[in-house]
């Protein structure tokens, strides 16, 4: 879950009014039950946790994640295998395009800048000042600093999408066509998030929904129809 949800718009944003990082405050840390909840699902490896957070493992914290809320760096999926029932291969390639780090790296120290706000001043606020060992080469705090902790360490969120496309017969990318059929595949349909042909802003859930209604709409629409049963 979350504790509270924030928007801002880095000097990268387009010349729009929307955010382009969402921050995303949790009820956990790296410090609570020393770290035992967030270790696992965020890929912390004890080596590293004993140098960074050991210290203030069972301390009072507060974590904020910042979201990409349009990346630009793109992944795929490829089959594992012709067994339908193994795994696919899933290339995340995240911040793989620099843009999307220094993105991260403004969120990053935002949230710095955030925490020596009053509100979390009168609460003791204090940041955990010891670097990631990866990039104790450049400034603590620093642009350069926070950018390689991102590359360094960094997860999904769910909202995984787009793998799918949908789009005209002559897209050669497209795997679907408008009514959401797989391109050379007689009655078969995708329909989910990853018909979408690029990631929403923020998050899918909504997005899956209206997809999963028209999805549902469509296949309703050919089942009943007189034609069908002609």
């Amino acid at each position: 879950g979350c504790e509270a949800l924030g928007y801002i718009r880095t000097k990268y944003a387009n010349s729009s009014n929307f955010p382009d990082i969402e921050y995303i405050f949790v009820p956990a840390s790296l410090a609570l039950d020393s770290g035992s909840s967030l270790r696992k699902t965020m890929e912390i490896t004890d080596d590293l946790y004993n140098a960074v957070w050991k210290d203030v493992g069972g301390k009072d914290a507060w974590t904020v994640w910042p979201m990409l809320l349009y990346p630009k760096s793109t992944g795929f999926v490829r089959l594992a295998s012709t067994n339908p029932l193994k795994p696919p291969k899933i290339i995340a390639n995240f911040l793989t395009e620099k843009i999307d780090v220094d993105v991260m790296a403004e969120a990053l120290q935002t949230v710095v800048e955030l925490s020596k706000t009053r509100a979390f001043q009168k609460f003791g606020s204090k940041l955990h000042d010891v670097p990631i060992p990866g990039c104790a080469q450049f400034p603590f705090g620093s642009l350069d600093y926070w950018g390689c902790s991102a590359r360094y360490i960094t997860t999904q969120l769910h909202h995984q999408c787009c793998t799918n496309k949908m789009g005209p017969s002559t897209d050669p990318g497209a795997v679907v066509d408008p009514s959401l059929r797989v391109y050379g595949v007689s009655g078969l349909r995708v329909i989910d998030t990853s018909v979408m042909p690029v990631i929403t802003g923020g998050h899918t859930m909504a997005t899956a929904y209206m997809i999963a209604e028209k999805g549902s709409d469509l296949i309703k629409e050919m089942w009943l129809s007189q034609r069908f049963f002609k």
